[in-house]
């Protein structure tokens, strides 16, 4: 697959189509979720991500979405990753990896001094990603057969 990634931060244009992609991998991979407000962000992605020390930023191939992050503050002093999926096509693809890069240089740009990720068990990859760029596991939270974990990465 020969691929010609770009990363941009988040247009109006691009947001019913970036919402569209990540709707789609939710819908497909986590059917018994009931996702489209889990988070209220998808309902206005682009306005949610405009905050100073906010931004969203997809990685696009040959023109096409592949990919998205977040960044979000939490306080003055910690932002939080979130919304980072990656179409199954290009995962394990090095596509994942440049996003988060990105928005670690972004939040050391913003003066955070802390990131964190929430993931959860179905989410095998990012977790793998974070872990491989220094996010370390700071918590764990049991729901059985479902589990929350919460990473962190000092800047």
């Amino acid at each position: 697959m020969k691929t010609n990634e770009t990363i941009l931060k988040l247009t109006k244009t691009d947001e019913p189509h970036v919402v569209d992609f990540i709707e789609s991998i939710l819908d497909r991979e986590y059917p018994e979720v009931p996702h489209h407000h889990v988070v209220d962000d998808l309902d206005k992605l682009y306005e949610t991500y405009q905050g100073k020390r906010d931004t969203f930023l997809i990685i696009k191939n040959n023109g096409a979405i592949v990919g998205t992050v977040g960044i979000k503050e939490e306080n003055p002093q910690v932002a939080l990753l979130r919304r980072l999926f990656v179409a199954p096509e290009y995962r394990n693809k090095g596509f994942g990896t440049k996003l988060v890069e990105e928005v670690i240089r972004f939040c050391e740009q913003m003066k955070y001094e802390m990131i964190l990720f929430r993931g959860t068990n179905h989410m095998g990859r990012a977790i793998r990603i974070v872990e491989k760029l220094g996010f370390i596991k700071r918590d764990l939270v049991d729901f059985g057969d479902f589990h929350i974990f919460i990473y962190a990465k000092l800047l």
